[in-house]
This record gives structure tokens, C-alpha cells and sequence, in this order.
């Protein structure tokens, strides 16, 4: 069985607009990101998480022909503050969770080297 690769993220804005970005990407047949989709909430929590998840589940599954689930679907994510749990309750049928992570004392002790 082929998979289909979503990555999710979130983002926070330190600027006057406040807020953070939520999006979820994959691969085109061309190996280029595209979004899927992406939202902006007032901070990321698990109610906004499953808000977002639950939105995606209905684009993915409940308008015709959009998607039809020939593909394992993976989930790339940190899986931070209930993201994990949700994608579980959204697409326990048809999931693969990955999670990653990178502490960011490690990545900037790389950045400084280079």
C-alpha cells in the first residue's frame, strides 16, 4: 500500500497581530510542498488542534471524490500539546503517527558552527 505524507506544524507570531499559524503540507508528484491547509488561532492548544484535525477529516474524507483512501496516511509532527492524541481520534482508521523532534540548543549549536 502507497502512503501519503502530511506534515503539521504550528508557528507563533511575535509581531502587533499575535496569533499562531496552523498548516498542513505534503509532497506533490514533483517532490515540491504544498499547503493543504492552514488557519490562524489565538494560541495552540488541544481544542484548537482538534478544530484544525477535524476540518482537515471532512476536506479528506466527506467532499466527493477529493480523496479517495487508496493511501496509508502518515503524519509527520512533534506531536506537541495534543496534536498527537487528536490525529489518533480523527484517523485512527487510516494513520500513521511520526514524531519528531529536535531540541533547539542542539540546532543552534549546529547553526553556529557552520
Amino acid at each position: 500500500m502507497q502512503t501519503f505524507d502530511f506534515f503539521l506544524d504550528s508557528t507563533f507570531f511575535k509581531d502587533q497581530y499575535k496569533g499562531t499559524l496552523f498548516a498542513a503540507t505534503a509532497c506533490d508528484g514533483d517532490n515540491g510542498l504544498f499547503a493543504l491547509a492552514y488557519c490562524v488561532c489565538d494560541i495552540e492548544n488541544k481544542d484548537n488542534w482538534n478544530w484544525f484535525i477535524s476540518g482537515l477529516r471532512k476536506m479528506l474524507y466527506e467532499v466527493p471524490e477529493l480523496y479517495a483512501p487508496l493511501h496509508q496516511l502518515v503524519f509527520i509532527t512533534d506531536a506537541d500539546k495534543g496534536l498527537g492524541s487528536t490525529i489518533e481520534q480523527y484517523f485512527s482508521d487510516a494513520c500513521t503517527l511520526v514524531v519528531c523532534s529536535l531540541s533547539w540548543k542542539i540546532t543552534r549549536t549546529v547553526i553556529k558552527k557552520n
